[in-house]
C-alpha cells in the first residue's frame, strides 16, 4: 500500500458510497480506503457494508467529529502517502496518480492539493470551479487564507503528521487550515 484515503462519515448514506468507489476506481491501484463512521445514526454503515473489496477497511466509533475521525483513519493508515475525501466529495479517476507523480519526484514536497470542482446533488458538474492562485503557499499564506481549498484535495506524506501531530480535536472549524500552517510552519516541506 503506498497511499491511504482516510473517508470520515457521519450520516451521508446518499453520498458516501460514490465517495468510496471514486477512490476504489482510481487509476492508481495501490492504495487502501479507510472509512471512519463517526457514530452515524443513519444507514451508512449498512450501505458501505456491500462494497466488497479487501482494500476497504470500515471502522466505527462514537461521535468525535470531523478532526477526530480523520485521526482515527490516519492512526490506521498504512500508506507512505495519506489522501483526505470528505464523504461527500469525489475523486477524478487520475487524482491520486498525478498527485502522486509530483511528491515522488521531489521528497521536499509534504503536501499536494488540487482544484475543485463543483457537482450538483445528482453528481453533475455546475461548471463552477474552486481555484487557488497560490501554487506554492507559505505558512503566512496559509493562515491568512486556506489556499487548499477543502479536506478533499489533499495528499500529505505520513511523515508529516509524526512530525507536527494530529488534527486539533478541540476546533470545531478550520481544523484543517490549521494543519496546513503548522506542516508549512515546520519548515521540512514544500506544499
Amino acid at each position: 500500500v503506498n497511499l491511504s484515503v482516510v473517508i470520515p462519515t457521519f450520516n451521508t448514506v446518499e453520498f458516501v458510497v460514490a465517495a468510496v468507489e471514486s477512490v476504489l476506481f482510481q487509476t492508481f491501484k495501490r492504495l487502501e480506503v479507510i472509512v471512519v463512521d463517526d457514530g452515524s445514526t443513519d444507514c451508512s454503515l449498512q450501505q458501505l457494508e456491500r462494497i466488497n473489496d479487501p482494500r476497504l477497511t470500515i471502522i466505527t466509533q462514537p461521535n468525535r467529529g470531523l478532526a477526530g475521525a480523520r485521526n482515527t483513519g490516519i492512526l490506521f493508515a498504512r500508506g507512505k502517502y495519506i489522501g483526505l475525501l470528505d464523504s461527500d466529495d469525489v475523486w477524478y479517476a487520475q487524482k491520486a496518480e498525478k498527485q502522486l507523480a509530483v511528491m515522488e519526484t521531489n521528497p521536499a514536497i509534504g503536501l499536494t492539493f488540487s482544484y475543485s470542482a463543483y457537482l450538483d446533488e445528482n453528481g453533475a458538474p455546475t461548471g463552477q470551479l474552486l481555484i487557488s492562485h497560490c501554487m506554492q503557499p507559505t505558512a503566512r499564506q496559509l493562515a491568512l487564507r486556506n489556499h487548499i481549498g477543502n479536506g478533499s484535495t489533499p495528499i500529505i506524506r505520513r511523515e508529516c503528521f509524526e512530525k507536527v501531530g494530529m488534527f486539533e480535536e478541540s476546533l470545531k472549524a478550520l481544523e484543517d487550515q490549521e494543519m496546513w500552517v503548522r506542516i508549512a510552519a515546520e519548515g521540512s516541506w514544500k506544499v
